[in-house]
């Protein structure tokens, strides 16, 4: 059998400096139904929509499903963004309550623990939170994979019970036929509440912790809960999105002064090249023209 040959990554640090850049994925999170971007029905952030200093931008999706979203952020020219971060010295790690796909390498990788149908996104706080307690300095890049999120059929078994408050919900997996157009927005919106907490008590565990931070949170995609006929997510790759599957939230909370590059849309592989930036990377897979966050 032939190995397979590792491409070689030339990349450097151009300047040291003390940071924990951390990358949150959501799964099936909208900007329609978050307070954070005009939504009106219920209330849906709020505790988000008291942070201070934090940017809601216009995030875009172009691919329907986690397994190709993933690769949209953590991978360019099928290089990892870990392995470009790995290559130039700096310690990387993903925390995951799902999976990654193969988008972190296997030794940076730790998963939570417990069953598939018991495992939330606040899982993985404490794995963070452990990793900042054990930090003394230089430049880290953290992923976190909050895989839960608002992942159909049945919103309510990604969420805590406590969270089911909005009634009544729908609890079929045949969403579009056997529930009213109230239930669906109430089971959806009741996963944005607790994904609001999650988000929330992330940025909470970074600020207490005193370390230098810049916080970034992306959906992998939207989500439709049966507007122009579709239902949840999955289109196949060649088929562009309904704006409820393509536009998602994309949020920044930072610790130091920070800049955001205006654009009209940020696109999922931006994230890519602004960490590299955020990192002071220096290699031929940076673009720096797409990095959309500039430091002093």
């Amino acid at each position: 059998m032939r190995k397979k040959l590792i491409k070689k990554i030339d990349a450097t640090v151009n300047k040291k400096e003390d940071l924990v850049v951390v990358l949150a994925i959501g799964e099936s999170i909208r900007q329609k139904n978050l307070n954070l971007y005009g939504y009106t029905r219920s209330i849906t952030t709020p505790l988000l929509s008291k942070v201070n200093d934090l940017y809601a931008l216009n995030g875009h999706a172009r691919l329907g499903s986690t397994l190709y979203a993933l690769r949209e952020m953590l991978r360019k020219d099928d290089i990892k963004l870990t392995n470009v971060i790995n290559s130039a010295g700096i310690d990387t790690k993903c925390y995951v309550n799902y999976q990654l796909y193969n988008n972190c390498s296997m030794g940076e990788i730790e998963a939570v623990k417990g069953k598939y149908e018991n495992v939330y996104d606040e899982d993985v706080i404490p794995l963070l939170e452990k990793d900042l307690a054990s930090y003394e300095s230089g430049s880290k890049f953290i992923v976190l994979h909050m895989g839960g999120g608002a992942h159909g059929p049945i919103y309510s078994q990604r969420v805590p019970p406590t969270y089911n408050i909005l009634k009544p919900s729908c609890e079929s997996p045949d969403m579009l036929n056997a529930c009213t157009e109230e239930e669906r927005y109430n089971s959806y919106d009741n996963a944005m509440l607790y994904q609001d907490y999650v988000v929330n008590e992330t940025i909470l565990k970074l600020e207490q912790s005193k370390i230098p931070y810049v916080f970034i949170y992306v959906s992998d995609h939207g989500e439709s809960l049966g507007e122009d006929g579709y239902v949840f997510h999955g289109i196949p790759p060649g088929v562009s999105l309904p704006k409820e599957q393509a536009e998602i939230p994309l949020l920044v909370k930072s610790s130091l002064p920070i800049t955001i590059i205006k654009k009209d849309v940020y696109t999922q592989p931006d994230i890519f090249d602004t960490i590299l930036d955020l990192l002071n990377i220096e290699t031929k897979e940076f673009n720096k023209n797409d990095s959309f966050i500039k430091k002093p």
